[in-house]
């Protein structure tokens, strides 16, 4: 069927008009003449999917390991790293995709009760250790004792 206005093109919108007369007008009309009319309004591309589209567009750059050449890309599909500057070159990724599955970067799960050291004395503990072996290491032995004397209260405050 042939558009009623330009009667050039095929009709692909139909519209019921009840008159002044109360009789029931058919219009067939193409898009552009729907469009011209008013009444077909192209669907327009949102902002936020104009967004989208240019970001999948934009190609990711690809984190690349430089001691042993693994891109995060080869990672993904592997499922291992290629060695261990690894961990610290995908570091801000690893951080991103655990925070993700597990919804923390730190384990929150069950613990028993009694019988077992809070996890911030236990952590407390753990750089108290690595500053007393980074102390002594630079022979710093004043800094060393204080450390050692922290360490033995928290120990003793089990």
């Amino acid at each position: 069927m042939l558009c009623d206005n330009c009667k050039k093109r095929e009709a692909k919108i139909k519209i019921k008009e009840i008159g002044p007369d109360h009789k029931i007008v058919v219009l067939n009309l193409c898009e552009e003449c729907a469009e011209k009319k008013g009444i077909l309004i192209k669907q327009q591309i949102s902002p936020l999917e104009k967004l989208q589209e240019l970001l999948t567009k934009t190609k990711k750059i690809d984190l690349i390991c430089p001691n042993c050449g693994l891109s995060f890309t080869d990672f993904k599909k592997r499922g291992r790293f290629g060695c261990s500057q690894c961990y610290q070159t995908f570091r801000s990724e690893i951080e991103r995709i655990i925070a993700s599955i597990h919804g923390a970067r730190s384990h929150t799960g069950k613990r028993p009760r009694e019988g077992e050291k809070p996890q911030s004395q236990r952590i407390k503990m753990m750089r108290l250790r690595e500053e007393l072996k980074r102390a002594l290491e630079r022979e710093e032995y004043e800094r060393a004792a204080e450390i050692r004397d922290q360490l033995k209260k928290l120990v003793n405050n089990e």
